[in-house]
């Protein structure tokens, strides 16, 4: 029974330090008639780090003059010319407020002369 003992405490003391370990990803998504948008975020209490994707759907036609508002103005973007039909916005801030998984991202997306919003919910 002493030999037990010791192996059953490395067991559970392995077990909740690798359920400690785990990513904590919150997955958005959503999109328009010409855009589709994702959002994979990983996040603390106080800092957020995470990626934007925008893919234009018509990979054949190039689009100039892309503005993305992200939020309201939280996060802005913009890009004189595309050079591919994907757009990556990286997001890193420490002291920051944080996203709630059941709140929606409001992204949007001027080019051409054209207009869209895509709301991003949660697929978590």
């Amino acid at each position: 029974m002493p030999i037990y003992t010791p192996l059953m405490f490395f067991i559970l003391s392995f077990t909740l330090i690798a359920g400690c370990g785990e990513n904590n990803y919150i997955y958005f998504s959503g999109e328009s008639t010409h855009w589709n948008a994702e959002f994979k975020l990983k996040q603390s209490q106080d800092s957020k780090h995470g990626t934007y994707f925008l893919y234009y759907k018509d990979k054949s036609k190039k689009q100039t003059n892309v503005v993305i508002n992200i939020n309201n103005g939280e996060t802005i973007k913009t890009i004189k010319e595309m050079k591919h039909s994907k757009i990556q916005i990286p997001i890193n801030c420490s002291g920051c407020y944080t996203k709630s998984e059941k709140s929606a991202i409001d992204v949007v997306i001027k080019w051409n002369g054209k207009e869209e919003t895509i709301q991003l919910e949660s697929n978590n």
